[in-house]
């Protein structure tokens, strides 16, 4: 494999397995619920319960949000449609299930290839995801 190959297979694994923001927030928001969970102050029945709350909350959003983030991990072409839908109507349940039907049947972008031409006239291709 000559260098520029060499180049251009990194960065497509790269592309391929680029970090999310979205588990780093949910790990953020559950690093300070810990926090509070266990702070040094005496505990009673009420910090269990907000801690349970917290929890309940939280996995209501994530089913809430189920067809966006679908569609967004799909690569869907028209997630941002679908995120606004899913955050206008989906209270309802026509609009979660036709954004839910949105996120799974969508169209998947296209990635896009890239060729960049080095100085000594090699070229190197790869993968937009």
């Amino acid at each position: 494999m000559r260098k520029g190959e060499a180049v251009a297979a990194r960065t497509s694994v790269w592309r391929r397995h680029r970090p999310h923001n979205i588990p780093h927030i949910i790990a953020v928001i559950a690093g300070i619920g810990v926090y509070f969970l266990f702070r040094n102050e005496p505990h009673n029945a009420a910090d269990h319960s907000a801690l349970a709350f917290g929890l309940i909350a939280y996995l209501a959003l994530a089913v809430y949000f189920a067809p966006a983030i679908i569609a967004y991990h799909r690569n869907t072409v028209t997630k941002g449609l679908n995120f606004a839908i899913n955050l206008g109507f989906g209270w309802t349940l026509l609009g979660w299930v036709l954004s839910l039907a949105m996120a799974v049947t969508a169209q998947t972008a296209a990635p896009r290839t890239i060729t960049i031409t080095l100085p000594d006239g090699r070229t190197i291709e790869g993968k937009i995801e």
